[in-house]
């Protein structure tokens, strides 16, 4: 490949022919697997063989080297040799192969998606040997069995996998995992920053929502998942889980980027030798059909990200007034715009030339510069033109370069997701970059302010999308949609490898968290709104809530000190700005009050009565620092009233158990649960909270 053809340790690790006869499959040790054509000027019956030894003639004259025509992966092949990759299908319309993670990965030959996910073995799948005709395949690896694969459908009458019935799933019954840039915020920022350090010459691009958890950037390599999985039967633990483990690989994919990331940063030896660029693209290119699969909607093989809803057919329309028929039947969009927003905020913006210039390449890697005919007579491309007319696409970007679609200004919404209901025509890439330096620098501020433009349009989307799943009673969903508002958020507000972003806060402003903005309230009032779905979910988590809500009041606490100041640092802190408006401190004291109701909840959740019943208090102080004749809300003080009651019951218990252990008497009793814990955005002095039995059983005093 054109990657590798400099590189004088590549590997060959597999190799299979079509059953034409046409195309030659290769797998590559510390690389991917890609397809070369075989006589690509013959015709479709096959090359004869003449032509197959005036090609060996031309070859050996000229020194020529014949290109790859595809590139398929996500999966790494680097700790064991002679991983196979083998054509699958009637047609060889699939591509099989193994993988270090223990998986085996089927791909769709045409697109590069994956279709099937099995996780295969408890070490690593060194292959996946298919049926010549028959849909069963055999998976091998490490341990010390085979095993055989049946292809079907699915086998459960009562599911619905149309893409109907899959949107419709993806609403009600869909799971939630938290994100890394949920759950650890402070490590993604720190780890984010070392990239930075790293990454001197600008060449490789990490987005936030690429950093994995901290448990999943190292695994040990094979020989430290054969002493886990040994260390599991001794302890008597589960077994990795062998079957179809599709769910997982937008985690598995992001981990095998991260592990080639962490290679690089440690100057090891490259896990994909065609570079991080490529492999990100392959990923971006599965992710989004992942996403389209899972919610029963259209790619696009062109615009990637760009992806499109269904329709059904609903009947002949009926005029109320007359007894006439329409001529067309009615054909209506089903699922939720916000659908079509990328999952992965990765899987979007670096492909984007309204958000970064110049882009990086997207899609299925095609060599149509030496085989387009041959490509377009053997590939069945998901092309634009093969879409129906009446499909209803939501573009998420708006330039006028990429997205030549007229637009219906009624069918705009205000969010920035423009729903076409007319006829789509086809798609074009940008055309070449002919701007003069000076060009580009006048239209950089434009470029700047539409990328933000997006950014804030797209949260802002999310955002409302959350707030009506929650209100149609879907917590799971809501919480799916707050957190990848807070991923889309993360691009404006922490700094990461990518120097060509044209996002004006991430260039042109110092300290984005000092600036007060539409996104940073939306990032603020997003993290409150996932605090109190996760106390809402079948597993309350309480703890992620509270730490949710804290992250909200650390990103207030510059703002809310004192009217028309923002301060900066630790306290005492430093006063940044002297000018702001005076509408700033009411705003920012409003979600304050908000954001310590919803810690109070969360350490209410979590039975730390003695800390909600401060953050309550601290929420009745913000609202009346904004107007001191404001009452409150009485949810507030209800929750007051039921934590201070709680606490007093629990220390009442408590007071009756020493009693029995000592033989009563007068004492007071000091408790680990009563300390005060330190909140954010709070003058703190050393407190310990003492009961005084000869008071009230719900008195409280505080002594320093």
């Amino acid at each position: 490949p054109r990657y590798l053809a400099e590189n004088a340790s590549v590997s060959v690790s597999g190799i299979d022919i079509s059953k034409n006869k046409r195309e030659l499959l290769i797998s590559y040790e510390n690389d991917q697997i890609y397809s070369f054509p075989i006589c690509p000027s013959a015709s479709a019956a096959g090359p004869t063989v003449d032509e197959l030894d005036m090609l060996v003639k031309e070859t050996q004259e000229t020194g020529s080297i014949q290109r790859e025509l595809c590139s398929y992966g996500g999966h790494l092949n680097r700790y064991t040799f002679l991983k196979n990759a083998r054509y699958a299908g009637p047609n060889d319309d699939y591509i099989c192969t193994g993988s270090d993670s223990g998986h085996a990965w089927i791909y769709k030959k045409d697109t590069g998606a994956v279709v099937s996910f099995l996780n295969a073995d408890h070490s690593t799948c060194n292959g996946v040997v298919p049926h010549p005709t028959l849909p069963f395949f055999v998976t091998y690896g490490i341990d010390s069995t085979a095993k055989l694969w049946r292809a079907t459908i699915p086998v459960d009458s009562d599911v619905d996998d149309s893409p109907l019935g899959r949107a419709q799933f993806h609403h009600r019954k869909s799971s939630y995992t938290r994100s890394p840039l949920v759950t650890d915020w402070l490590y993604c920022k720190e780890r984010l920053s070392e990239l930075c350090d790293l990454n001197e010459n600008n060449s490789i691009c990490v987005m936030p929502d690429e950093i994995p958890m901290p448990s999943a950037i190292s695994d040990g390599g094979v020989f430290g998942r054969i002493y886990r999985n040994n260390r599991n039967k001794h302890s008597n633990q589960e077994e990795a889980f062998i079957g179809n483990d599709m769910q997982s690989l937008p985690q598995v994919l992001r981990q095998n980027l991260f592990s080639c990331i962490v290679a690089l940063e440690n100057d090891d030896d490259e896990p994909v030798r065609s570079g991080i660029n490529e492999l990100k693209r392959r990923i971006s290119n599965i992710r989004l059909h992942f996403q389209a699969n899972q919610k029963g909607l259209i790619p696009d093989s062109i615009i990637p990200w760009q992806l499109k809803a269904r329709t059904k057919y609903i009947g002949i329309k009926t005029c109320p007034r007359s007894n006439y028929k329409a001529q067309e039947g009615a054909r209506v969009e089903y699922g939720d715009p916000v659908d079509a927003v990328p999952e992965y905020p990765c899987d979007w913006i670096p492909f984007d030339p309204d958000m970064i210039n110049p882009p990086l390449e997207c899609g299925l890697n095609v060599n149509l510069e030496d085989y387009e005919s041959f490509f377009m007579e053997n590939y069945k491309l998901l092309s634009p033109s093969s879409i129906k007319e009446n499909e209803v696409s939501y573009p998420i970007q708006s330039s006028p370069q990429r997205n030549k679609r007229k637009l219906d200004s009624q069918d705009s919404n205000e969010m920035g997701i423009t729903c076409n209901k007319a006829k789509p025509t086809i798609v074009t890439p940008l055309p070449s970059n002919t701007k003069s330096f000076d060009e580009e620098k006048l239209s950089m501020n434009n470029n700047n302010s539409r990328a933000y433009q997006l950014i804030q349009n797209t949260v802002t989307l999310l955002k409302e999308a959350g707030n009506n799943a929650l209100k149609a009673g879907f917590p799971t969903l809501a919480a799916q949609r707050y957190d990848q508002a807070i991923q889309y958020c993360a691009i404006a507000y922490l700094q990461f490898p990518a120097e060509n972003l044209n996002l004006f806060l991430k260039q042109k402003i110092v300290e984005p968290n000092l600036e007060w903005s539409p996104l940073l309230q939306l990032l603020i009032s997003t993290r409150l709104n996932l605090s109190m779905v996760l106390l809402r979910l079948p597993e309350a988590e309480p703890k992620k809530a509270a730490k949710l809500a804290k992250l909200a009041l650390n990103e207030l606490a510059p703002f809310a000190e004192e009217p028309q100041k923002i301060r900066k640092g630790p306290k005492p802190s430093k006063i940044y700005k002297e000018d702001e408006p005076e509408s700033t401190y009411n705003a920012t004291k409003k979600l304050q009050a908000k954001a310590y109701f919803r810690l109070g909840s969360a350490h209410f959740a979590a039975k730390d009565y003695s800390n909600a019943i401060i953050s309550f208090e601290e929420s009745l102080k913000s609202t009346k620092a904004v107007d001191e004749y404001c009452q409150p809300e009485q949810v507030v003080l209800r929750r007051l009233a039921e934590s201070k009651r709680e606490h007093a019951r629990r220390n009442k218990k408590r007071r009756n158990k020493l009693k029995a252990i000592f033989g009563g008497g007068n004492f007071a009793a000091v408790s680990s649960d009563h300390c005060v814990g330190k909140l954010p955005g709070l003058n703190h002095r050393n407190e310990t909270t003492i009961l005084n039995p000869n008071q009230g059983d719900d008195k409280v005093i505080s002594e320093n």
